[in-house]
């Protein structure tokens, strides 16, 4: 593994040397522009949500299914287990 970095070394060392003054400084900004656009992407992506995950989450409440103890309701039925009408509330 040492051999191979310093290879790669050497090799990015002797192209960079090729190089001209000028061609070296684009390199640089070239290289800075790009770290810092990952730097901010990386960035944004704590403070932007994704709104397919949000979506998601926001379904996830509604999928689930109403079990039957909340549909059970004693104080609307009347003995008959039948729904109250207008007629038991007058009694």
């Amino acid at each position: 593994m040492g051999n191979i970095l310093k290879g790669i070394k050497e090799t990015i060392k002797e192209r960079c040397e090729a190089l001209s003054p000028k061609q070296r400084k684009r390199v640089l900004i070239i290289m800075c522009l790009l770290y810092f656009l990952a730097s901010l992407w990386m960035i944004m992506g704590f403070f932007i949500k994704d709104r397919q995950n949000e979506q998601q989450d926001f379904m996830e409440m509604f999928d689930g299914s109403i079990s039957e103890d909340t549909l059970d309701m004693p104080e609307l039925m009347n003995n008959n287990n039948q729904p109250l009408n207008n007629q038991d509330y007058e009694q």
